[in-house]
């Protein structure tokens, strides 16, 4: 398994991570395959779009043409999906457990291979469940036939489960390692070394930091933005001075055909192609890092600049983005509007990232020229309180939004962002 990004270590250490969605990869059609084997790929698959924006990253978004749904949703306990999960976690334990038997009191070497086998082709069947899952809950939430919870819910027990085979699978690898007398075969290792590049939509860090606990009941659910389309999943949220956002295809992405790029020197070269601010040298703190995925057709290029993380999940067999992570830091990202309202005693400011981005709500209080604390609303609903510095970081919504900020004294204060407005 590859090591993850600086970015994600430094979320997980503050407990979050976000993402947002619109893989610009067709879909796969037909039943998902085991590690290493090729799909074919539907080219006529709604297609994900990348937002063109100035002086930051460009983002994953689903397009205005393939848009199904679009709100802001907090996790909640789903008893179903805890069991679920947990039902699957002791399955895989049941399942290593029985691989370890086996292994270890085999007396050939076909007897080890044949247990690791047998164990790989249950982890197999668990992948295809797993992709089929998540394409069944996204076409059925698109139909409104889940709640938001019943979704965010789905997406907890994929990443849980996801997780469990991936770490099932570097067990069965660490004791080949560790096996003086004993190598697994070259194809088989393979299998067990694709499970992370074959299981890459199904995980993810906000899925596994913000929505498992909630819906175990074990945490609390920040305020999540969740869009989705045919295809592509966008879910961001805002933790403590970082933005996090994630997108990614719901379908599983192994490639077919030739690859178009084939040396990560060419797939460094497409990423600066999608991401020119990003990647330009004055804008990187380091070089970009690409990263291959066992034998599947897939590599990321983790970018570290002025602004945040970036990593981005290219299919070299269609050059296309199907996952996107991005961190950024809240003080550093841009503005490209700024709306303000006031009165003699206060002045209220909201300057506006990009569509679907941070905004950053700032009310004053003209008497003292200190913050003044009020409580936020953002297209009807409550979203915070902008505390005695008179700041609140939230969440934009897809369209028009409709900013509503009302101090302790009881005057409302409103500002609109229009529709297309704002970059995105």
């Amino acid at each position: 398994m590859s090591p993850p990004s600086t970015g994600r270590i430094t979320l997980l250490a503050i407990g979050l991570f976000a993402v947002i969605g619109v893989g610009v990869t067709a879909g796969l059609v037909g039943p998902a395959g085991a590690p290493g084997e090729t799909q074919t790929i539907d080219t006529d698959t709604p297609k994900p779009a990348l937002a063109q924006v100035n002086g930051t990253a460009n983002y994953l978004q689903v397009s205005d043409e393939n848009l199904r749904t679009s709100g802001r949703h907090r996790a909640s306990v789903d008893v179903t999906a805890a069991t679920r999960i947990d039902s699957d976690r002791l399955a895989l334990d049941y399942a290593i457990e029985s691989f370890r038997v086996r292994f270890e009191r085999a007396e050939t070497e076909a007897e080890r291979t044949a247990a690791a086998r047998t164990l790989a082709a249950r982890l197999d069947n668990k992948t295809q469940a797993l992709h089929q899952r998540q394409q069944r809950a996204l076409e059925r939430y698109n139909d409104g036939e889940l709640t938001p919870n019943e979704f965010i819910a789905t997406l907890a027990h994929v990443d849980a489960t996801a997780e469990g085979i991936e770490a099932t699978a570097d067990t069965v690898i660490t004791m080949d390692e560790s096996t003086i007398d004993y190598s697994l075969p070259p194809d088989l290792e393979t299998k067990l070394r694709g499970y992370e590049g074959a299981l890459l939509t199904n995980s993810g860090l906000i899925r596994e930091v913000e929505f498992q606990p909630a819906i175990a009941g074990s945490g609390r659910s920040r305020l999540t933005y969740i869009e989705t389309g045919e295809q592509g999943i966008v879910v961001a949220t805002i933790v403590n001075d970082r933005y996090v956002r994630e997108g990614f295809t719901a379908s599983p992405v192994l490639g077919s055909g030739e690859p178009q790029l084939r040396t990560a020197s060419e797939v460094v070269d497409r990423a600066s192609e999608l991401y020119p601010w990003a990647m330009a040298a004055e804008n990187r703190k380091r070089s970009p890092r690409p990263d291959s995925f066992g034998n599947t057709s897939v590599f990321s290029v983790d970018i570290s600049h002025t602004q945040g993380e970036l990593t981005t999940y290219l299919d070299t067999s269609t050059t296309d983005v199907f996952k996107e992570e991005q961190i950024r830091d809240l003080s550093t990202m841009t503005v490209s509007e700024t709306y303000t309202n006031s009165t003699g005693r206060f002045a209220l400011t909201v300057n506006a990232t990009h569509d679907t981005g941070p905004i950053e709500v700032s009310l004053t209080r003209l008497t003292t020229n200190n913050g003044a604390n009020a409580t936020v609303e953002i297209d009807g609903r409550r979203v915070g309180e902008t505390g005695d510095d008179g700041l609140l970081w939230t969440l934009d919504t897809r369209g028009t939004t409709t900013v509503e900020v009302v101090p302790s004294e009881g005057e409302t204060f409103t500002v609109t962002i229009p529709d297309r407005a704002i970059p995105g």
